[in-house]
């Protein structure tokens, strides 16, 4: 009885005490104004580790990696606007840093290259026999730029095609030219079979700055137009003033030249304008610089430039397009003597002007002494793999010491530079490329 008494009075003291702790009011431990002080300080915290770690970059993720891992630079990685960014490069005119390297990785596939699988170059309003060609030559679907120029050309616009190296820019305008001079040759024989085609008279002309690029691009040509009503025809300087003495005259459709033979050849009336639709200026950026852009500007007063849209009122005249690996910052200036500027469809890719980020570029910092060894070391690693390489020389000199120095230790190599004939560099070239 005692104890049913004592466990019924604990009950009623635990209800009694539940009930006045519920009924008493929160008290407040820490002071409010110390409550927002922490949380501000744990705002400031977290903000801080957020930059620090942005500061580090994913650390998996290696952009440019260093001899010296310390100076590595990883992705997502972030620098203060006052901060000094620590650079493998930064000392390497002391002699001490002899031997450092950095590397600029890889991140990723060509981005010229496009992974759709509809993609196809009949999709781009080309002729059978054309796409046919091109499949011949390997070219089963057009690159990036190739897809955007095509039909920005084939609709006669002025075009400013700029694009990264090797993104195929040579066929992104001499498809469509090709195919407009197939268009044009095919309606003109159904209006008039009669009329006589004038000699030496292009329909589409080449410019290109340099022999080696003009018969290059020509040879590329000459592929594409097999078995096509198409004749092209390449005219280069250095052996010129003979050509001229004993110029043949007949039909062409695309005249390939360089700057300085296209200029000589218009001037003696030799090659005639008066059927020219399409003038191609490729490199433009070397074209439009101090070297060349009196004589460029020159000539084209010679040519009845288109000045509008085709859709323009009175826009009617020559298509031109411009194709670089950059946009030339005085094109504008230059080009506003003899066509408007904003006449010109720019066809661009997101590369232009950036690293390309399929392609890792090693930097070696070499003593002058230790030079020639080292270059031997690389070249007989890549030749020894069957892999092409290309050697430049700032100096026509030293590219002839670099060819004699790589052939008598044991590399077959060929030589080619400025100050070399006109015969002798295009063999070179050929050999180079046929290997």
């Amino acid at each position: 009885m005692e104890r049913f008494l004592v466990m019924k009075s604990l009950r009623f003291f635990h209800v009694n005490r539940v009930m006045s702790t519920a009924s008493k009011p929160e008290t407040i431990t820490i002071p409010l104004k110390w409550q927002k002080k922490m949380a501000k300080d744990l705002d400031e915290r977290q903000k801080h580790d957020k930059l620090k770690k942005s500061y580090q970059g994913n650390t998996k993720v290696c952009i440019v990696s260093c001899k010296d891992s310390k100076l590595n630079h990883y992705a997502g990685q972030s620098y203060g606007k006052f901060d000094k960014v620590s650079l493998s490069s930064r000392g390497w005119d002391h002699r001490r840093t002899n031997g450092d390297h950095f590397v600029i990785n890889s991140q990723g596939p060509n981005p010229s290259i496009l992974r759709d699988e509809e993609n196809d170059f009949s999709q781009l309003q080309i002729s059978e026999l054309l796409t046919e060609n091109l499949k011949k030559m390997g070219c089963i679907k057009p690159t990036l730029v190739q897809k955007l120029a095509t039909k920005t050309v084939i609709r006669g616009e002025n075009t400013l095609i700029a694009a990264e190296t090797g993104s195929g820019k040579t066929l992104s305008f001499l498809v469509p030219v090709i195919q407009n001079i197939l268009d044009y040759k095919m309606s003109k024989n159904t209006v008039d079979d009669s009329s006589e085609t004038p000699l030496n008279s292009p329909i589409g002309l080449v410019i290109t700055p340099g022999r080696e690029l003009c018969e290059q691009i020509s040879n590329v040509c000459q592929s594409l137009i097999e078995n096509l009503p198409i004749k092209a025809q390449c005219f280069t300087g250095g052996r010129l003033k003979r050509d001229m003495m004993n110029a043949e005259f007949e039909e062409v459709d695309i005249l390939f030249a360089t700057i300085g033979a296209i200029s000589k050849l218009t001037t003696n009336r030799i090659v005639r304008l008066d059927r020219l639709k399409h003038l191609v200026l490729d490199e433009a950026d070397t074209l439009l610089d101090d070297s060349f852009s009196e004589k460029v500007t020159y000539f084209l007063r010679k040519c009845p430039l288109q000045m509008g849209r085709p859709t323009d009122v009175g826009a009617k005249g020559v298509q031109m397009v411009m194709v670089s690996a950059t946009i030339p910052r005085s094109a504008e200036e230059i080009l506003s003597e003899v066509v408007p500027y904003g006449s010109f469809t720019k066809v661009t890719t997101q590369h232009l002007h950036r690293l390309l980020p399929h392609v890792p570029q090693k930097f070696i910092r070499i003593s002058h002494l230790d030079k020639p060894a080292r270059l031997l070391e690389l070249v007989k690693k890549d030749v020894s793999r069957n892999l092409p390489v290309i050697v430049f020389s700032n100096r026509s000199d030293r590219c002839d010491w670099v060819s004699m120095f790589l052939n008598e230790n044991g590399v077959s190599c060929v030589n080619l530079n400025g100050n070399m004939g006109t015969t002798f560099p295009s063999w070179s070239f050929r050999r180079f490329s046929y290997w």
